[in-house]
């Protein structure tokens, strides 16, 4: 039996998830229901890439999280560039720089699957790190957003200091 796939009166398999209480605010559900197929045969070949899909929400939804790493690794990133001698503010000075910028980019995508419909990777499948990178290489370190709103500073205050998770 698959976590989470429930075979519904009618035959159907359904995919349907809990949203822990921490997450429910800031994805306004408090489940994920799927239909994965209607033969037992299409539900498991499909069961894989939903369930990935579910995951990756979930590991996306914490804004938090996410905010704080991408300030470590924004650090991180700026310190790359600098020492392979790469201008911050911008995507190159030379076209040969910007190609290879462009290129490095590529390189760094070709590890996601692409979506047939568009050609490149989805937002959501790409980590958090390589994200960061390929704007880097195409903007400048400084086009990372990696600064905390004052709601999210707050929260993460809250969360980090005092162990509330914020209801808002």
């Amino acid at each position: 039996m698959m976590k989470h796939l429930r075979i519904e009166p009618d035959g159907r398999r359904k995919y349907r998830r809990r949203v822990s209480k921490e997450l429910q605010s800031t994805l306004g559900k408090t489940e994920f229901v799927k239909m994965p197929g209607k033969t037992e045969a299409e539900a498991l070949r499909n069961y894989g890439p939903c369930h990935d899909h579910i995951e990756r929400i979930l590991r996306s939804a914490n804004p938090k999280d996410e905010a704080a790493q991408l300030v470590e690794i924004k650090k991180g990133v700026e310190a790359q560039l600098q020492e392979l001698g790469l201008d911050l503010y911008s995507s190159g000075f030379t076209e040969d720089e910007r190609i290879a910028r462009s290129e490095e980019a590529d390189s760094v995508l070709r590890e996601y699957t692409a979506n047939p419909k568009t050609g490149s990777p989805d937002a959501e499948d790409v980590s958090l790190k390589d994200g960061a990178r390929v704007t880097a290489l195409m903007s400048g370190a400084y086009s990372i957003e990696a600064e905390l709103s004052i709601t999210q500073a707050f929260d993460f205050y809250l969360s980090e200091r005092w162990g509330l998770i914020p209801t808002s």
